[in-house]
């Protein structure tokens, strides 16, 4: 009798072995993906999970099958980041489905070229109807890194001024990626202007940026929860105190002068808010170390 081969899928970079290594490195692109060419079936069957193979062979709907494998494998993972997935998901639908019509029609260049623009506007003109949808923000950042980076480095510009006003979380999404970013720091005008109406210092100022026509505080904070954005006010005696662990990145939005912060796991290093204020950097968690009491460290999980 042939001997069965055991293997290890491949989630988020890792190996995984059972099911407990499936469950922490989770990430619903490869999961689909695996899914999708049978080597999800593969491997529980290999390694004798026959009640989870059960269940994945009985999934039926296929736009619902991320839903389906998340509750099956019972994944413990934050509303947002579930949606974000998805709209990403959606985004990757539409392109293959693009695509396909392309080779099926033998489509020109000049009508590959008209449609690479199309759908790069076509993402843009859904922006403000999901204006405070922080998932949608970030998925749709994520196409434009991938898909559209050339185009937008050209039109960062516009981009910019476009939805500073009507649609800030937009913003603050395309800061969450570091090629995006890049493109607007680099740009001298868009700098300035983030910096100056970007970098809130305040509860006050993030519920007038982002949120201007509520007037409760209660309000306000539920809506800073499902966005992601921290406001933390403390002294913390010259120790330094965690506020985030490695595994959650942040984007710094500013910085109380003369206090300073690190990533989770960089214990050697030390930046003042002299070099963290208007730079909007990403770290791999966060440490803080303050000497005020009334003013805040303002940042947004990843």
């Amino acid at each position: 009798m042939a001997k069965t081969i055991k293997f290890n899928l491949i989630l988020d970079g890792q190996p995984v072995r059972c099911i407990e290594d499936l469950q922490d490195n989770f990430c619903i692109d490869d999961i689909i993906r695996l899914y999708q060419d049978g080597l999800l079936q593969k491997w529980l069957k290999v390694r004798g999970y026959d009640d989870y193979l059960q269940q994945v062979e009985a999934i039926k709907k296929k736009d619902s099958v991320i839903v389906e494998l998340i509750k099956i494998f019972k994944i413990e993972k934050k509303e947002n980041v579930i949606k974000e997935s998805l709209y990403s998901l959606e985004y990757r639908k539409k392109r293959e489905t693009e695509l396909q019509e392309w080779r099926e029609t033998g489509s020109k260049e000049k009508k590959a070229i008209g449609d690479y623009h199309n759908g790069y506007e076509t993402l843009k003109s859904k922006v403000i109807e999901n204006k405070y949808d922080m998932a949608f923000m970030k998925a749709t950042a994520k196409e434009i890194s991938k898909n559209y980076s050339r185009l937008f480095q050209l039109d960062n510009t516009r981009f910019y001024y476009e939805f500073r006003q009507d649609a800030p979380l937009m913003i603050y999404a395309i800061l969450m990626d570091t090629k995006l970013r890049d493109f607007l720091l680099q740009n001298e005008d868009v700098s300035k202007s983030l910096t100056g109406t970007f970098k809130i210092k305040s509860k006050d100022e993030a519920k007038k940026l982002i949120y201007p026509e509520l007037n409760q505080d209660d309000d306000f904070d539920n809506k800073v929860q499902s966005i992601g954005l921290h406001i933390y006010i403390g002294d913390t005696q010259s120790y330094w105190k965690d506020l985030q662990t490695e595994d959650t990145k942040v984007l710094i939005i500013s910085v109380p002068d003369s206090c300073r912060i690190r990533g989770a796991k960089d214990k050697l290093e030390d930046i003042p808010s002299k070099d963290a204020n208007g730079k909007f950097l990403i770290l791999d968690g966060l440490a803080y170390k303050s000497s005020d009491k009334y003013n805040p460290i303002v940042y947004m999980e990843i």
